[in-house]
């Protein structure tokens, strides 16, 4: 006769030994031994990634994401750089044609960007209503940082346009705009380039850019590049007032760009600003 110890695991059957874990099945509920619980089992690591406070971060393209999303995504970036800082359509539209095509892309890509995110843009959506005193704290912050960079960048482009022959001259892209004011009516121009414009631009530079980039380096070189090549967009040609004008637009970039990091990737706090800004511009110019 066996005369060791007592011990639970003499005493209970073995489907309650320790180690055994609960299984919930309609009628009934049994044990299934796990090895995850058995004594010194290290545990499954977590596969989620957190943000500066501990929040959950969003990648640019998520092993997770559904296949049809990650299809979307690569669809959505190729056609923005074809379409926006490539340009191609210069190529078969003569210049007085392509302000149409050009908004009809826009709102194209407005459509494939929401679908492509639109489970984080769902999860940014829940976090700001579970916590809206919380995000309007970090909109606030944003507002102030993008207050400050765009007054420095301010100066500095107004001091280099004294200083820089033929540095004073309006950024083409300006003059575009004003061409667009008085060729569509004010509510289209408004929807296109006041709302889906500014999203798809923050859907490509800060959602899908700044994982791209800072997820491989450093979140601050995503902020910085990103920033520097959403103030590339508006430039028409290389001439040196192009450079200069183009100062506080990429003191925006790294504005919404840190924005978008301190708010644990919540693309709808920067998109916000970016509508809210040009928005207003458009109505206050229509």
């Amino acid at each position: 006769m066996d005369s060791g110890p007592i011990t639970p695991a003499r005493i209970l059957p073995r489907s309650l030994r320790p180690g055994a874990s609960l299984v919930h099945a309609p009628g009934m509920t049994s044990f299934r031994f796990s090895r995850s619980t058995r004594a010194g089992a290290p545990a499954a690591p977590s596969s989620s990634k957190r943000g500066p406070a501990g929040g959950p971060t969003a990648v640019a393209d998520p092993a997770g994401a559904p296949r049809a999303a990650r299809v979307l995504r690569r669809v959505f970036a190729v056609a923005y750089v074809c379409i926006v800082p490539l340009g191609l359509g210069r190529l078969v539209l003569a210049e007085g044609q392509r302000h149409g095509p050009m908004m009809a892309a826009y709102a194209l890509l407005f459509a494939i960007g929401v679908c492509a995110w639109n489970s984080e843009l769902l999860t940014g959506a829940r976090r700001i209503g579970a916590h809206p005193l919380r995000a309007l704290g970090t909109l606030a912050l944003g507002v102030a940082i993008l207050l400050a960079l765009e007054a420095v960048g301010s100066l500095i482009a107004g001091w280099l346009a004294g200083v820089v022959p033929g540095g004073a001259q309006d950024l083409g892209n300006d003059t575009s705009i004003s061409r667009i004011l008085g060729a569509y009516p004010r509510p289209v121009v408004v929807a296109v380039l006041g709302v889906m414009g500014p999203f798809v631009e923050e859907l490509f530079f800060r959602q899908f850019l700044i994982p791209l980039i800072g997820d491989r380096t450093r979140s601050w070189v995503g902020v910085v590049v990103s920033g520097i090549l959403f103030g590339m967009l508006h430039m028409s040609s290389l001439q040196p007032s192009e450079w200069i004008g183009i100062i506080p637009h990429m003191c925006f970039g790294l504005a919404m760009g840190i924005l978008f990091l301190r708010s644990h990737r919540n693309l709808l706090l920067p998109a916000g600003i970016h509508i809210l800004n040009n928005a207003s511009t458009f109505l206050a110019n229509t």
